[in-house]
């Protein structure tokens, strides 16, 4: 018997990486596209036409939060598996990803070469890590007591403040997350709280330490 093909579906929001991944996936002949697409809120609908095995998940979509979003297709499709990608290389959104239900968190500066393996790894049942992730998992150094300030926000905070360090103001960061914008303001007075920070200077100081936003 034949096996069949594993059936992805491709979201980021940057064009040119997206069409890469679409060319290198498109030459393995276990790999179909059944559609890509830059845009968050096109995956539920893609979703339920395509019915894929996969969905390859940009985890910093610009007009929906991609953690919120693994999260609705892993309850309205839960035979569709989740591999998030990011080009954020931190334990601390690889942990949170993996308790959620995603069964695969990708860095972006993975191999070539690796990236079909890992989608037949979490298509077989599988949790594909990438390697560099896994070693700071396993080091567990921030864990430890006292350990990553990370840990004291909730998913929903770290979503405001990746948005706040990349500028957006409270109204921009209601839109894209649907929410009021006085409840922006209420997540982002908890996050300068539990931080200790004092102003949006050091909100992008310690997004950038703590691999959140590119340090650009």
């Amino acid at each position: 018997m034949v096996d069949m093909p594993v059936k992805i579906i491709i979201v980021d929001d940057h064009d040119l990486f997206r069409g890469g991944l679409c060319r290198l996936l498109e030459t393995d002949p276990g790999i179909e596209i059944a559609g890509n697409t830059g845009k968050g809120r096109d995956v539920m609908k893609m979703c339920r036409e395509a019915q894929p095995d996969i969905v390859l998940l940009d985890i910093d979509l610009p007009d929906i939060d991609g953690m919120d979003l693994s999260g609705q297709i892993i309850k309205a499709f839960p035979a569709i598996k989740i591999i998030m990608l990011t080009m954020y290389d931190n334990e601390e959104f690889a942990v949170r990803a993996l308790q959620s239900g995603v069964k695969g968190y990708i860095y972006k500066g993975i191999s070539p070469a690796d990236l079909p393996d890992a989608i037949n790894q979490v298509h077989k049942g599988g949790i594909y890590v990438t390697p560099s992730i896994q070693q700071k998992i396993i080091a567990g150094k921030k864990w430890e007591a006292g350990g990553n300030p990370l840990g004291k926000l909730t998913d929903r905070e770290i979503s405001v403040l990746k948005k706040l360090a990349q500028g957006r103001n409270s109204r921009e960061i209601a839109e894209q997350l649907c929410l009021s914008v006085s409840t922006i303001k209420y997540h982002r007075k908890n996050i300068f709280k539990k931080l200790g920070l004092d102003n949006i200077a050091d909100l992008v100081k310690f997004a950038i330490r703590y691999s959140l936003i590119d340090n650009f």
